[in-house]
């Protein structure tokens, strides 16, 4: 299987990602959605900043102009996503937010003129089904569940311009930049829908520290790092173990329970994996 280290970075990831669905919905109770990204953002900006001042680094103007656009990516994105789990289950988000399995194939072959190979469309079709399996088979469609799917358009995008300019940029300087865009821009509708925090709970504040250091700080320098050796649609496909890491979680700490069918949808997304990256199937 190649690219096993980046696959393995990529899973502690989505890892992570998977845990802070119910985080960022418990810490919305505090701070309101923009506040929050803003907080978040800045701080992830802040932190990889340092890191690259440590190792002697510097920002180049290509990292600003193409970190801009991811940044703005970004924004959307999450802001949706933010905005969407006021309305809609943690679950249901993640769900939602992963059909960028089949978006990420999709858009490249539309805008790029890309094909993949037939393997990665199986495994995507795999991926979405137990998606769509692992939410529930996509009951009770609300508001929050109409602005998530945004979201998934957004992180297509993202992860196709990632793939397209990664290797020309340094990855931690592009992390800088689209976490820093992201986060000011974010600042924009926070102040000028009067969402300026009050108050700053310890509790809630360290949850967004741990949000901004982990989830997007890292997180943003491991997607750079990796779209440098690994295709798009392969990154998406790793990804995808975000919601079956979420489920798991909520059965281990909130001892909710998982459906038989919530259960397959949880293997036919390892199954895709599977199918994506071992390297002697050939479809």
């Amino acid at each position: 299987m190649k690219d096993a280290k980046w696959i393995v970075i990529l899973l502690f990831v989505t890892l992570v990602w998977g845990a802070t669905f119910p985080l960022v919905k418990d810490t919305l109770k505090v701070f309101d959605a923009f506040a929050m990204m803003g907080m978040r953002f800045l701080i992830a900006a802040a932190s990889v900043w340092l890191y690259l001042k440590f190792a002697g680094g510097k920002l180049e103007r290509e990292e600003w102009r193409h970190g801009a656009v991811l940044g703005f990516l970004l924004f959307v994105g999450y802001g949706m996503q933010t905005y969407g789990l006021n309305y809609t289950e943690a679950t249901k988000s993640a769900f939602i937010t992963g059909l960028y399995v089949i978006g990420v194939p999709v858009l490249s072959a539309l805008l790029l003129s890309r094909r993949s190979e037939r393997k990665i469309w199986i495994a995507a079709a795999l991926a979405a089904i137990g998606l769509w399996l692992l939410s529930g088979a996509g009951s009770n469609w609300n508001l929050g569940d109409g602005v998530t799917l945004i979201t998934a358009v957004a992180f297509s995008l993202h992860i196709i311009y990632t793939g397209m300019i990664a290797k020309r940029c340094g990855p931690v300087g592009l992390s800088v930049a689209q976490l820093l865009v992201c986060g000011v821009l974010s600042l924009v509708p926070m102040v000028a829908l009067g969402e300026t925090p009050a108050e700053f709970p310890l509790g809630a504040l360290g949850a967004v520290v741990f949000l901004g250091v982990v989830a997007n700080g890292f997180a943003m320098w491991a997607q750079s790092a990796a779209q440098r050796v690994m295709d798009a649609s392969r990154v998406a496909l790793v990804f995808i173990g975000e919601p079956v890491f979420a489920a798991v979680i909520s059965v281990m700490l909130f001892g909710e329970i998982l459906r038989e069918m919530q259960i397959v949808g949880a293997g036919l997304i390892l199954a895709g994996m599977v199918v994506a990256e071992w390297e002697k199937v050939k479809l």
